[in-house]
């Protein structure tokens, strides 16, 4: 054995595993995180909440059933999924509003369209916007249609 073609050897296998776990965390990280915010009714202290079986308004109080992960869809669509419940946000063409299993369906696309500061939650399914006075519902979107804001 040569002198020090060991240590050259070890050095190599070294250099060799560092840029190998290098590059594996580089391709299996995720590029960005999605983003988790509360929805909260434009003009009122009122987020948007999943107890599981129903979709209310409630003072804003910052648990997870009013924390919505927002991935965002290939057609620019949020697809809102709740922290607490890990179900999606789910417009039914009735009207109703709820949460399920997610699925890839329009009922489950929303997009925020922006109205100064605030926006509308225009759904894709039903083509119609989310309201959250007494009850949440989606109902035909108009220039009045309730507005809403996002925080983190």
């Amino acid at each position: 054995m040569v002198p020090g073609k060991g240590i050259h050897t070890m050095r190599k296998l070294i250099t060799v595993a560092a840029a190998t776990a290098f590059a594996t965390a580089l391709f299996v990280a995720p590029a960005h995180a999605d983003p988790v915010v509360h929805y909260r009714a434009a003009g009122t202290n009122l987020c948007l909440d999943d107890n599981g079986t129903q979709v209310s308004v409630l003072p804003c109080n910052r648990s997870d059933r009013q924390r919505w992960l927002l991935p965002v869809g290939g057609d620019l669509s949020d697809r809102p999924r709740n922290m607490a419940t890990g179900r999606c946000l789910t417009a039914r063409p009735t009207g109703q509003v709820l949460t399920v299993a997610c699925d890839a369906s329009g009922f489950q696309r929303w997009r925020r369209e922006p109205r100064e500061n605030e926006f509308r939650f225009h759904n894709l399914g039903t083509n119609k916007c989310l309201v959250g006075t007494r009850g949440v519902t989606v109902q035909p979107c108009t220039p009045q249609t309730q507005r809403w804001s996002a925080f983190y």
